[in-house]
């Protein structure tokens, strides 16, 4: 790589570069992915002594990064202490020696298809374990000046500013709320606010400006601001995004001074080099977002190097470019694009580079600046307020590596030929590569870990229905980002409507999360149970009034494209669990049941009205509790697969044994242990996938 460097030749060819850009990802995705590390811990271990590397204040939280040492080897831990009711903070900093007393625990997977994993998230980054703090002891308080300057660094920042956009932007901790963070990704401006290359240019030019007033020499000048922005990237522990930045302006700036040698390739190929070094050091990085989607940026900037005058028109091209080439990326995360983030993003760009990124500098050097950076900090949730109340989101679902090569090789063509043919090339992807998700043939039917909650979908072959059965919804078991991680599933297969809302009965585990779902779907038609209405029931059923969808109460039958539901309602009882919608549909030689939380009085009353055929998959009652799948019943009905819908560790101790017992003759499926369960028919055959934690 240094010898291309060296080279008189100024321009490497096309096929040089993309065969060397094939052969690092090859060797970073090897590295990364086939060759997995393992951690030197055994998960019953106890105890782990270490030093702090990072450490994260939340209301209820503190999140330490651990170095831990074991026989001479290093692994970083990931290792949180509860705060007491008086949340009282231990006192304990970076550089600190410490030994932890606690519980060992796995990083928890995505158990819903095409949703963060958490646990894959957390390996490239080298961390194996999770660790509940019970107790500490300080062995030995820090006295390393690199710590106490990352001490000082950190508290001040926190010190300053208590929204959090200043830590964030100094410090590159995510600090604000999450319901901010989360509208700043909606607007797509949210890498604005994490420490990237644009924020390492603006420094640099601050630095240089300094230095020229100083009369310092060019080389001098050089290599003064490489250690500065070095030691500062050595302060923030190295965020990806920084490296790639860092690493390409000493490819451009120390290494012809080394080499005596004026770098002649032109500054896009420096690029791909600088960044092919990042990648044989790291092949983790291969995996972080922020990396990709500031390398891809640049490089489509690089290379497109529009000489346009005009500053509007320069603006206008230089987003749309970063949009481009970043598409991908940014669809990744949530399946969907604002496409009024390029507006966004030409207001927020120079609103955050000239004005409000600068005034955090500078309020950091001079806190009596701190009233100013308020009235911005007041401005910006305006701005983001007024923003986030206008959105025009377009639903991409997931790209297969396949898509993402060829719409990248378009955009590649785009930007070097511009002709028609590119642009018609790459709309087609754009516009083309959504329909195969609806030309499926098979029938999915998925069975979500919502926690301690029901959630069925199912999804009618070519897309002709889809329908589900209860939401799942927030309690004591479960958390906010269940309906989150419903909502990018959905995305993710590109279903934009459902057809079919059907609610057993008003317990929030099986209805909470249903506004969420009128909000962010198109919902054609609700159907409740024959009961009356319950309070959840009559807050949904306001909510459907005003956006106007149709809702029906104590249907016999629900006629779909491929089978029928029909509703096995056989009188009113005196308790909500058992006024349950229960649900049967049989589809080619397969048949259906979903309980909702009917108990054992109900099922009697089924079997003696409807005499129900052998079941081949039944959603189990009432998450198996103790009250439900009598000896009966299950007998009678005979399934050959049970879904219990059930959260980890619950505190109603479901399933109950002797619910499992009877069960006991068909294969059960569990979510809290098999995570979401899809079953696939596809030619009459049945194709079981599990998605476990």
């Amino acid at each position: 790589m240094l010898y291309l460097l060296k080279s008189k030749t100024t321009l490497l060819s096309n096929f040089t570069i993309l065969l060397l850009i094939i052969l690092v990802v090859f060797l970073a995705y090897f590295r990364s992915t086939i060759q997995r590390n393992t951690s030197i811990y055994d998960i019953n271990e106890t105890n782990l002594t270490g030093y702090i590397i990072d450490y994260q204040v939340k209301t209820d939280k503190i999140t330490y990064t651990i170095m831990t040492i074991k026989d001479k080897k290093k692994e970083k831990i990931l290792a949180t202490k509860y705060l007491n009711s008086d949340k009282k903070i231990p006192s304990i900093t970076l550089g600190d020696i410490i030994t932890l007393t606690g519980k060992l625990k796995l990083p928890s997977k995505n158990t819903i298809p095409n949703t963060f994993n958490y646990q894959e998230y957390l390996y490239h980054k080298e961390i194996y374990y999770l660790f509940t703090i019970e107790d500490i002891t300080l062995l030995k308080k820090n006295t390393n000046p690199y710590y106490q300057v990352q001490n000082l660094l950190y508290q001040r920042t926190k010190s300053l500013d208590d929204t959090g956009y200043l830590t964030m932007l100094i410090y590159g901790k995510k600090e604000i709320d999450q319901d901010t963070y989360e509208t700043l990704a909606n607007l797509g401006v949210i890498h604005l606010f994490a420490i990237s290359g644009l924020h390492l240019q603006i420094f640099t030019l601050l630095l240089e400006h300094l230095l020229k007033k100083l009369k310092v020499l060019p080389h001098i000048r050089t290599l003064l601001i490489i250690i500065f922005l070095t030691l500062y990237a050595s302060l923030i522990n190295f965020p990806a995004s920084i490296l790639r930045a860092l690493t390409l302006y000493i490819f451009m700036h120390l290494l012809p001074i080394i080499f005596k040698q004026k770098i002649t390739l032109p500054t896009y190929q420096v690029l791909i080099l600088s960044t092919s070094f990042l990648l044989l050091i790291n092949p983790h990085f291969l995996y972080d977002i922020g990396f990709l989607y500031s390398s891809l940026c640049t490089f489509g900037l690089l290379y497109f190097n529009d000489q346009t005058k005009n500053k509007i028109l320069k603006a206008l091209k230089t987003t749309l470019i970063a949009t481009i080439w970043s598409l991908p990326i940014s669809i990744s995360l949530n399946y969907t694009y604002n496409l009024l983030s390029p507006i966004y993003n030409l207001i927020y760009v120079p609103f955050i580079s000239i004005i409000f990124y600068p005034c955090c500098l500078l309020t950091f050097i001079f806190p009596f600046l701190l009233p100013l950076l308020k009235v911005l900090i007041t401005l910006l949730e305006l701005l983001t307020f007024l923003f986030s109340q206008i959105s025009l989101n377009i639903i991409f679902p997931k790209m297969s590596i396949l898509v993402i090569i060829i719409y990248y090789i378009s955009i590649y063509l785009l930007s070097k030929y511009q002709n028609i043919y590119c642009y018609l090339i790459t709309t087609l992807i754009l516009c083309l590569y959504p329909l195969k998700y609806n030309s499926i043939t098979s029938l999915n039917i998925y069975y979500l870990d919502v926690n301690q909650g029901d959630c069925s979908l199912i999804i009618s072959p070519k897309k002709k229905d889809v329908t589900m059965i209860d939401t799942g919804g927030l309690t004591r078991d479960t958390n906010n980002y269940t309906i989150k991680n419903i909502i990018r599933f959905m995305h993710s297969l590109n279903i934009k409507k459902i057809d079919n809302l059907l609610i057993s009965h008003g317990d929030y585990d099986h209805i909470g999360n249903a506004t969420y779902l009128v909000d962010n779907f198109k919902i054609k038609n609700v159907y409740f149970n024959y009961d009356d209405y319950d309070e959840l029931e009559e807050s949904l059923k306001l909510k459907l009034e005003q956006k106007k969808v149709n809702y029906y109460k104590g249907l016999k039958s629900l006629k779909a494209p491929y089978y029928t539901f029909n509703f096995l309602n056989s009188s009113l009882y005196d308790n909500e669990n058992d006024n349950s919608l229960v649900t049967y549909f049989k589809y080619l030689d397969y048949t259906f049941l979903y309980m909702g939380d009917a108990s054992s009085t109900r099922e009697t009353d089924i079997i003696k009205k409807y005499n129900p055929e052998k079941i081949t998959i039944l959603k189990v009652g009432h998450h198996g509790s103790k009250t439900s799948s009598s000896k009966e019943f299950i007998n009678e009905i005979n399934p050959k697969y049970s879904i219990i819908s059930v959260g980890k560790n619950n505190r109603y101790g479901h399933p109950n044994k002797e619910a499992v017992n009877n069960l006991n003759n068909s294969k059960i499926y569990r979510t809290d242990e098999d995570g979401s369960i899809m079953f696939k028919i596809k030619n009459n055959k049945l194709k079981i996938e599990t998605y476990s934690p």
